[in-house]
C-alpha cells in the first residue's frame, strides 16, 4: 500500500512538471517577434527639437519621426518626444540613459504600441509589438488628447 501511494504522488508531480513546462512553452510562443532596427546611441543622444528621422517597423512599414522636445533634466538621462508622422498619427518617447535607448512608439491611426528595447547582444534594438489586450488602458476614459475623438 505505501509502495501504491508513493507512486500515485510521484506521478502526480511529474504530470504537473510536466504541465508546468507545456505552459512556459506556450508562453514563449505567444511573444511578439523581435522587430529589429537601426537605431544608434549617438545619432538618436544628437537630435533636437525640429530633427526628423524614420523607423523602420519591418513589414509594417516605416514610420517619419519628427522631434517634439529634447528635455535633459536628470543628469545622465534625456528624454525625446517625437510625433509619428504628425501629432494625430502617434507619438514615440524614447529615453536615452546608460549608452541605451529605451522607450515606446504609439500609433493611434493604426492601434498599434511598441516598446524600444535593447537585447544585450550584439544585435542592438528592436520593437516588440504590444498586444491590444496588453496594453494598461482605462476602459471608458476619454482620450487624454482632445483632438482624437
Amino acid at each position: 500500500m505505501r509502495i501504491c501511494t508513493s507512486l500515485f504522488i510521484l506521478m502526480i508531480f511529474l504530470v504537473s512538471g510536466m504541465w508546468a513546462c507545456s505552459s512556459e512553452k506556450k508562453e514563449k510562443e505567444k511573444a511578439a517577434p523581435k522587430i529589429y532596427v537601426d537605431l544608434s546611441f549617438e545619432e538618436v543622444s544628437a537630435l533636437s527639437q525640429g530633427d526628423e528621422f524614420n523607423l523602420s517597423l519591418g513589414d509594417s512599414g516605416v514610420v517619419h519621426l519628427k522631434v517634439r522636445t529634447v528635455r535633459s533634466q536628470i543628469p545622465g538621462t534625456t528624454s525625446i518626444a517625437a510625433d509619428v508622422e504628425d501629432k494625430e498619427t502617434g507619438l514615440a518617447s524614447l529615453i536615452l540613459r546608460d549608452n541605451k535607448i529605451s522607450g515606446t512608439v504609439n500609433i493611434y491611426s493604426k492601434d498599434y504600441m511598441y516598446y524600444i528595447k535593447h537585447d544585450g547582444d550584439e544585435k542592438g534594438y528592436y520593437l516588440e509589438e504590444v498586444k491590444k489586450e496588453d496594453q494598461d488602458i482605462l476602459e471608458g476614459s476619454k482620450p487624454l488628447n482632445t483632438n482624437q475623438q
